[in-house]
């Protein structure tokens, strides 16, 4: 699957309807398919009357998503889109392929979606009973060289946090937080491994801030054997 898929963009397309169509018909006939591409993707187009120089003026414009297309007509299609209404319109009305809102929102959330990644190898070993703010490590090492904090390099926000221990949970409740935005997930004797999402910039950072994720147990917490691991994923703006 593509990481992101975007509308085809076929360009200086212009036609007219070979024919009338109705406000449910899904095949639309094109006087002049030539500019018209057999879509892979899908793309919209604008119906509007053939007595408007531009949709603008037209209020009974459409937008419509080609999904196919059979000889001369765009089949498949699907009506009323963008807050348009499925209307009638008369053969000899434009229609013609464009760049909207739709297509703007795919490549915010692709871009959105590529300045994402994952910060992990957080664990303890042995985590113990009513451990308060407990800094996880991040890499094997003596005392005096495990590390336990990221640098934030550029500002952004932690979009999902997730937490597991490595043995059963017999009691107690084990909470990790993101530090310093405070997100947070827990696990518990239900629910072994856990994780949180959170939408891009409610739990935010600035450049430069130490990232790290730190727990807390109950009393209860049991077993103090096992071992547990945190990974974050942040979005870098």
């Amino acid at each position: 699957m593509a990481f992101l898929t975007l509308d085809d963009r076929p360009n200086f397309a212009i036609t007219t309807l070979s024919s009338g169509i109705g406000s449910g018909d899904s095949t639309i006939p094109l006087t002049d398919d030539t500019d018209f591409p057999t879509p892979t993707n899908g793309y919209l187009c604008v119906i509007w009357s053939s007595t408007k120089t531009n949709p603008a003026g037209d209020l009974n414009r459409e937008l419509i998503r080609a999904v196919n297309k059979s000889g001369s007509s765009l089949t498949s299609c699907i009506r009323a889109q963008e807050g348009t209404t499925a209307s009638a319109h008369s053969s000899g009305d434009y229609i013609m392929p464009v760049f909207s809102s739709k297509m703007v929102d795919d490549i915010e959330t692709g871009v959105n979606e590529v300045n994402r990644c994952w910060l992990d190898g957080w664990y303890y070993e042995n985590l113990g009973a009513s451990e308060s703010n407990l800094n996880l490590r991040r890499h094997e090492g003596t005392a005096a060289t495990i590390i336990q904090r990221s640098i934030a390099v550029r500002a952004g926000s932690i979009t999902a946090l997730a937490g597991a221990s490595n043995a059963a949970i017999s009691a107690g409740t084990c909470t990790f937080e993101a530090v310093p935005t405070g997100l947070t997930v827990e696990i518990n004797s239900s629910n072994q491994q856990n994780s949180a999402t959170a939408a891009i910039g409610t739990y935010t950072f600035s450049a430069g801030d130490m990232i790290y994720i730190r727990v807390d147990t109950d009393g209860s917490w049991s077993p103090t054997t096992s071992d547990v691991a945190a990974a974050l994923e942040i979005h870098i703006t």
